[in-house]
């Protein structure tokens, strides 16, 4: 980890065709897959050079991509088909919703996976069978989050959020009301806030205790990305010309202004991910540009992946926090070595 005695270092780098819609490591920390909106997936694992596997899916478009299961890949295409991909370059049917948009769906670690099929949720099996669809939201679903427990799916959308538990999809157990068009949403570790992203250049933020909602505004761009620190106390959010953190200690941001991390750019951020166990976070910027930079005390700013004049569209740290993959719209793929303290 940078400031300690453990190397930062290139492993790797390709170059794809297009659009690079995903950056996502397996669970169990053996294979990073890239997912270009063309079609075509590069999955490497972990060795020094990393052995490389492409998988080309023959559709019009690749929209997303996350993992499934201890080793698998989930992707979806503009056709409706959810499809699973093995590390070995296996492709299977996930599960097929035809004529719908797929981009929203995420996985639990107990096995299921919300899908996110126009205005409703279709609850999954591990094996793609069908559990459960909710009733329909006010909007198309936007994006999909769990709570830690994962016993609840929370659906932002126009006007806010709407609260499912997983276990009874009859009626929603919650609304979190804000009008305007929400477009992405996050839980935090301790399931005290949940937060959105929104078409209006803002960060919303409901206390789920008491259903006290939060503004936090001053963006130049729509924030479309979000991470937790490790420790909770944070939230980092895309947007900006650094990257925006604010504090969730106590009562959250009310009242609290945030702090900028990570260098100064006339390039906005465009992605933030937060190291899994440290006080460090991976920016991306929108030509490409990807910098470690620190949450703690101490100052670190310490550049990992060089600008090429696209920005970045995916970045993700592997499980262990050792390696942190990044990708960019031109389809230029990275994998650098961080090390551990």
């Amino acid at each position: 980890m940078p400031g300690s005695s453990s190397p930062v270092a290139p492993l790797a780098s390709w170059q794809l065709d297009a659009f690079i819609v995903g950056a996502v490591w397996n669970h169990q920390g053996s294979h990073v897959a890239y997912a270009t909106s063309a079609g075509d997936i590069l999955l490497s694992d972990t060795q020094r050079p990393p052995a490389v596997r492409r998988v080309r899916i023959e559709c019009d478009q690749l929209l997303a991509m996350t993992s499934l299961g201890a080793e698998d890949f989930l992707v979806s295409t503009d056709s409706g088909q959810l499809l699973r991909v093995s590390p070995a370059g296996k492709v299977a049917v996930f599960s097929h919703h035809p004529g719908a948009w797929i981009d929203a769906f995420v996985p639990s670690r107990q096995g299921y996976v919300a899908v996110g099929v126009g205005r409703r949720i279709v609850l999954l099996a591990g094996d793609g069978t069908h559990i459960g669809t909710t009733a329909e939201h006010e909007s198309t679903i936007a994006q999909l989050a769990l709570s830690p427990d994962e016993s609840r799916v929370f659906a932002a959308h126009y006007g806010g959020v709407t609260v499912w538990k997983k276990d009874d999809l009859r009626a929603a157990s919650r609304r979190l009301r804000y009008a305007g068009s929400h477009l992405a949403v996050c839980v935090s570790r301790d399931n005290r806030f949940a937060a959105t992203c929104t078409q209006e250049k803002e960060i919303h933020a409901w206390r789920l205790k008491e259903d006290r909602d939060m503004r936090m505004s001053g963006y130049y761009a729509k924030p479309m990305a979000m991470s937790w620190s490790a420790d909770g106390q944070w939230l980092v959010t895309s947007g900006g010309d650094a990257a925006t953190a604010w504090p969730f200690s106590g009562k959250g941001p009310e009242g609290k202004g945030p702090r900028l991390i990570g260098p100064m750019s006339e390039a906005l951020v465009t992605r933030v991910s937060c190291h899994p166990w440290k006080a460090v976070v991976a920016i991306g910027y929108d030509e490409g540009t990807v910098v470690l930079a620190s949450l703690g005390a101490q100052p670190l700013e310490v550049p990992v992946v060089d600008g090429a004049g696209s920005a970045t569209s995916a970045q993700a740290w592997s499980p262990d926090g050792r390696l942190l993959a990044s990708a960019t719209e031109d389809g230029r793929a990275s994998l650098v070595y961080v090390g551990v303290d």
